[in-house]
């Protein structure tokens, strides 16, 4: 049965195929909770090796997905089948254009979604599955949005892309992790995200903000790759070169040699009192081998960036109690 099918059964019974890979998860998810909030683990074990008073993992792995993006995608989704949309498009370099691909299927729109055509981990076959039309484009995350957005003008697709009018939707599907935050753990002290164009960590410090409660927030992203670290490291914005970007099977989410939010970036980590930390590939890596020892989270390196950055910060930031969002994880286990 393919995952379009499985979509499909789902949908029409909430049952999923006991027998297909990554759908239990699915199926756990959506009975758990009817508000789709992500569990905290506490894990006080990893806490004690790093320094820290403690350290909790918001996963964002329990989505229907594994990312984090797919509480955007369920957002604009929605949005864009009630304004009437039929067709729908992206640029993404995997996560978001899975999840896209994924709730478009379940609302039965066409899909489109642009990827760079030299992305090792763009998640294409899960896209193709569900039924998205795949577009490969030659150059950068950066060129795959623009080449979406363009799409969307010459077709009259529904732009689902973030900085598009579907930014705010965007914004406000990641404040939810800030308010669930709020309610699951007391006295978080810093917030650790992993950082691609910045919209992500924008729209949790906002969440934080609402609630008048504000941890310090710390951008952490692939070493000379992210424009958004870098505008923070400048204290102004700032643009990469494209050509000195190097994405790999581990950095490739993080990448990005302009940030559409870098402007955000750059002041919350000022009102905060956070920071920006890059990290190698080596570095997340590590990290996720430490999630899956301490937590048995079977993370992309890229989605262990928050854990990366805490473990390579100086020891003075690393004391205090520490949420890290996982913004990914495989569907297998570990």
């Amino acid at each position: 049965m393919s995952r379009l099918t499985a979509i499909r059964l789902f949908q029409r019974t909430g049952r999923a195929p006991s027998k297909q890979p990554g759908w239990a998860t699915l199926c756990k998810y959506r009975a758990r909770s009817m508000s789709n909030a992500s569990p905290v683990i506490d894990v006080p074990e990893l806490a004690a090796i790093i320094g820290a008073d403690a350290v909790y993992l918001k996963f964002e792995g329990v989505h229907p997905t594994g990312t984090h993006k797919h509480r955007a995608a369920r957002s604009v989704i929605r949005h864009a089948v009630r304004s009437q949309f039929a067709v729908v498009t992206v640029g993404s370099c995997g996560n978001y254009g899975a999840a896209i691909a994924f709730e478009a299927a379940a609302s039965r729109a066409s899909c489109h979604v642009f990827v760079p055509s030299n992305y090792a981990r763009s998640r294409t076959a899960e896209m193709l599955e569900y039924g998205a039309e795949v577009h490969f484009v030659e150059g950068t995350y950066e060129d795959a949005v623009a080449s979406s957005r363009e799409f969307a003008v010459q077709s009259g697709a529904y732009d689902c892309n973030a900085s598009g009018f579907a930014d705010d939707l965007i914004l406000r599907s990641y404040r939810a992790i800030a308010a669930e935050l709020h309610e699951q753990v007391h006295g978080i002290t810093a917030v650790w995200v992993p950082v691609g164009d910045g919209t992500t960590i924008t729209g949790i410090y906002e969440g934080f903000r609402a609630k008048n409660k504000v941890a310090r927030m710390y951008a952490v992203s692939s070493a000379g790759n992210n424009a958004a670290c870098a505008s923070v490291a400048a204290g102004m914005v700032v643009e990469l070169q494209p050509a000195d970007i190097c994405p790999t099977s581990f950095n490739e989410p993080l990448i990005s040699w302009r940030s559409a939010h870098a402007e955000d970036v750059v002041r919350l980590v000022r009102e905060s009192g956070g920071g920006a930390i890059e990290v190698t590939d080596a570095q997340l890596s590590d990290a996720a081998s430490q999630l899956s020892s301490f937590a048995a989270i079977n993370s992309w390196p890229a989605g262990a960036a928050g854990l990366a950055g805490l473990i390579a910060a100086p020891a003075h930031l690393r004391t205090g109690r520490h949420a890290i969002v996982v913004t990914a994880a495989k569907n297998e286990s570990p």
